[in-house]
This record gives structure tokens, sequence and C-alpha cells, in this order.
């Protein structure tokens, strides 16, 4: 897809602060685009990607009303690789469409693409810089506890099923630590804006 935007991939793990430069960035006038949003919206009843659902993984992932069982779907993917990877296969292509659109009507100069999954979902291939956020391990069980209500332990889990440092920063060409009290972000955006502006 061929465009005069400068697109950015923001990435990184959960709980490092990923959401929070996100806000930053759209205060600086970039168009964000959530693809955890739209992984949402690309499954609500009637969406073919819900349909395809259903046939790879049972009736038993669809609730009474229509809607996708997401405690279903996460208890069958999140312990089983190949489902997952069923799963991501349906759905990346109906949030990749999704986000071309959006790319395509932003009025936006700057468009920054917000994936936990940038790589394996492929969709990084749209952006010209990558960016990460990553923050300590004990920093981010903490937050995760804080934000979803979720024991220690759950928090844990969490956060060991996901890559690692190293994994974001050889893939990255901005990487942004957010281990305090986030006073150091809006600083850390604006140096990687002035660098792909430039």
């Amino acid at each position: 897809m061929k465009t005069d935007k400068i697109i950015l991939g923001l990435t990184g793990q959960s709980g490092a602060g990923k959401s929070t430069v996100g806000k930053i960035m759209e205060q600086k006038g970039a168009c964000v685009i959530d693809c955890d949003k739209l992984a949402r919206l690309v499954v609500e009843p009637g969406k073919p990607a819900l349909s395809e659902i259903r046939e790879a993984f049972g009736s038993e992932v669809i609730n009474p009303d229509g809607t996708m069982n997401r405690a279903k779907v996460a208890s069958i993917v999140f312990h089983d690789e190949n489902a997952r990877h069923i799963l991501n296969r349906i759905t990346h292509k109906y949030i990749e469409e999704e986000t071309d659109r959006i790319i395509n009507t932003c009025p936006n100069r700057v468009v920054v693409i917000d994936a936990p999954v940038l790589f394996e979902s492929e969709i990084y291939k749209k952006c010209e810089k990558t960016v990460c956020v990553l923050a300590d391990c004990e920093t981010r069980i903490l937050r995760i506890m804080n934000r979803d209500g979720l024991t220690r332990e759950k928090a844990e889990e969490r956060i060991f099923a996901q890559r690692d440092d190293d994994y974001f920063i050889e893939k990255c060409d901005f990487v942004i630590y957010n281990n305090g009290d986030g006073s150091n972000l809006e600083p850390a955006v604006a140096s990687v804006f002035q660098e792909v502006l430039d």
C-alpha cells in the first residue's frame, strides 16, 4: 500500500505502558490505530471473521446472543499454539483490511499502528519505523494486577507467555523504557517524532 504518510508501528509487552505512549503520540498529532479495538470490532456478530471462528472452533465459542465467547476462545488458544495460529490467521486479515482503510482516510501525516503482535501479524511491513515500550518485570506485574484486577499468579502467567525484552529490542528501531512515573515518556515520544519527521 503506497501512501505519503509516515507510518509508525507501536508495540511492547503487557503492562509496559504502550497505551499511554499511544495517547501521547495522539496528543502530538498522530492518528493512532488501536489493533486491540479492531480485533474486537472484526468479530462482532454478522462479521465474516466470527463465522470463520465458529467454523474453526465449533458453536460452543458463540454466546446465545450471537457474540463471541471470549473466555472460551481464550481457554482454547492460550495453551494450544496451533489453535492460536488458526485464530490469528482468521482475524489478522480483517484487522489489516480495517487498518488500511483508516490509513487511507485519516488526514494526519503520522499514523501509528498500535499492535501487541505487530511482528507476528506482519503488519510491521506497513511501517517505516517501529517503536517498542518496555518495563521491568516487577513493574509490569504490579501494573497488570492493578489494571486488570488479577492475582499475582495470573499476572505472572500472562507476562511469562509473552516475548522477552531482547525480542523487541532486536526488532524495533526505537525503544522507550517506562519503569518510573511516566515523566520520561513525553520527551521520549518527542525525540522519536523529531527523528522520523526530519
